[in-house]
C-alpha cells in the first residue's frame, strides 16, 4: 500500500472519530442545558440567551447565558469542521487519482 494512501486513511479516520466525539459531546451538552435552563429570562444569573428547546412538534424557549450558548455553537461548529476536513481529504485524494490517471491515458496516446 502506498505510505500517502495509508497517511491519509489514517488522517480521515481521526478526523473522523473527531467529529463523532464532538457530536456526542455537543447533543449531550445540549440536553444538559434543556434540562437545566430556565423557562423565563433570568436576569440575576444571566440566563437571558433565548434557545428552542423540546421533542418535534413540542418546542418551547428556554433561555441560557451567553456562555452555555457559545459553548454549545462551538463544539458543533467544530465538529462541523472537523466533518468537512475529512470530507475534503477524501474528494481531494480522489481529484489527485482521477489527475493522475487522466496524464497516464494522455501519454498512452
Amino acid at each position: 500500500m502506498d505510505a500517502s494512501v495509508k497517511n491519509l486513511r489514517e488522517w480521515v479516520g481521526l478526523l473522523f472519530a473527531l467529529f463523532c466525539v464532538l457530536d456526542i459531546v455537543g447533543v449531550q451538552y445540549g440536553m444538559m442545558l434543556s434540562h437545566t435552563a430556565a423557562l423565563q429570562p433570568d436576569y440575576d444569573t444571566g440566563r437571558i440567551a433565548p434557545m428552542l428547546s423540546g421533542g418535534r412538534g413540542d418546542w418551547h424557549q428556554i433561555y441560557v447565558t451567553e456562555r452555555e450558548l457559545m459553548i454549545l455553537r462551538g463544539v458543533l461548529t467544530a465538529a462541523a469542521v472537523a466533518l468537512l476536513a475529512s470530507l475534503a481529504l477524501i474528494v481531494g485524494h480522489g481529484m489527485r487519482l482521477v489527475r493522475d490517471e487522466r496524464r497516464l491515458l494522455q501519454r498512452k496516446r
